[in-house]
């Protein structure tokens, strides 16, 4: 293509740069398909530009550019996919946090050992929408850009349900399988199972499959393989002369995981509690939302009302509160907030009504 004459001076040089930017370290983990994709991307990007300008086809940076957006690799990180999970960052707004962070980054520090080493975490919200999610797939995207894990994956239960076979318990049991193997043949891999009772879930009295407890159960304690070399994806520069190393992080958001089953089958279990102090939400509200507010009174407001509240859930009443002021001019923030607080709260009772009946 190059000796062609197909591809443009600054292509050759994204071609040709060794750096972190060149196109070397950007497709580290394609495999050969994936980058023969790429290149025709690329080509059917000039191609059209061609055909709508009379040009002559040729193959430019900014085509290499276009085709790594649309062509992804299999293997390697998904910081992007991780980065959804937390739009507004991790603000630090309560002690707890800052703790849970901490451990975080303990749990997925390099670990020193002469065997391939598998830890897995089960993070707990405390209620709905207490952020177990977003601090997952915080923590995930810290050891990738960090360079402690070269391959990370965010599994969610659709995953495992549309995976080739259908949504039975041997289906998913398999799926979830595959998804173990493919890590374990990385060097240093880092695995979130998010909402793990949904991943889990079926037909018995306590909610869960048998078969895909067991699955897992038999997953989490089965190491990587004695290798020095992966099958795909290279070793992390940071981490040369380790051996393979595993982590696997399940979240939920049901309180009661942390003394049933799931928690018996992960070595650690971390608890996030949801707010209870009207300054931690002025905190967090602080740190999260842009827009001009009155924290003190939404936050009070919020607390006088819910008594406990998960992050998630605040920066979303938050965000509804923002978007009604705007919309109605009459009315500022605060006052469309205890408004939603009103209904929110007469929501919440007729729900419970219902699930007690």
């Amino acid at each position: 293509m190059k000796d062609g004459d197909a591809l443009s001076q600054d292509a050759i040089d994204l071609i040709e740069n060794l750096d972190d930017d060149g196109m070397g370290a950007r497709t580290e983990h394609f495999s050969g398909a994936e980058l023969a994709g790429l290149v025709r991307s690329a080509a059917s990007f000039a191609l059209a530009r061609a055909i709508e300008s009379d040009g002559n086809g040729v193959v430019t940076c900014a085509d290499l550019e276009r085709a790594l957006e649309e062509v992804r690799p299999a293997l390697g990180t998904q910081d992007d996919v991780l980065r959804v999970r937390y739009p507004f960052g991790i603000s630090e707004f309560s002690s707890s946090v800052k703790r849970i962070k901490r451990d975080l980054n303990r749990f997925t520090a390099p670990v020193l050992s002469s065997s391939p080493q598998l830890h897995s975490l089960l993070l707990v919200g405390g209620g709905a929408g207490a952020g177990s999610t977003a601090l997952a797939a915080w923590a995930a995207a810290e050891a990738s850009m960090s360079g402690r894990a070269d391959y990370v994956r965010f599994i969610t239960a659709l995953d495992i349900l549309t995976a080739e076979g259908g949504g039975g318990d041997e289906a998913r049991a398999t799926a979830l399988v595959e998804r173990f193997s493919e890590a374990r043949e990385m060097s240093h891999s880092l695995i979130v199972l998010d909402d793990i009772d949904q991943i889990c879930a079926g037909g018995s009295k306590d909610g869960y499959s048998t078969i895909m407890v067991s699955t897992l159960r038999a997953l989490l304690r089965t190491p990587p393989p004695d290798a020095t070399i992966a099958k795909a994806g290279g070793h992390s520069k940071a981490m040369s002369g380790r051996k393979k190393t595993m982590h696997v992080i399940a979240t939920t958001s049901r309180p009661d995981a942390a003394c049933v089953i799931l928690n018996e089958l992960f070595e650690e279990t971390i608890v996030v509690p949801l707010l209870t102090e009207a300054n931690s939400v002025q905190s967090l509200i602080t740190e999260s939302i842009d827009t001009a507010v009155d924290v003190d009174a939404m936050s009070n407001m919020i607390i006088d009302q819910l008594k406990e509240v998960g992050c998630k859930t605040v920066l979303r009443l938050v965000e509804r509160a923002i978007f009604t002021a705007g919309i109605q001019r009459d009315v500022t923030s605060s006052e469309a907030l205890e408004v939603i607080l009103q209904d929110f709260a007469g929501d919440e009772a007729m729900a419970l009504r219902v699930c007690t009946v």
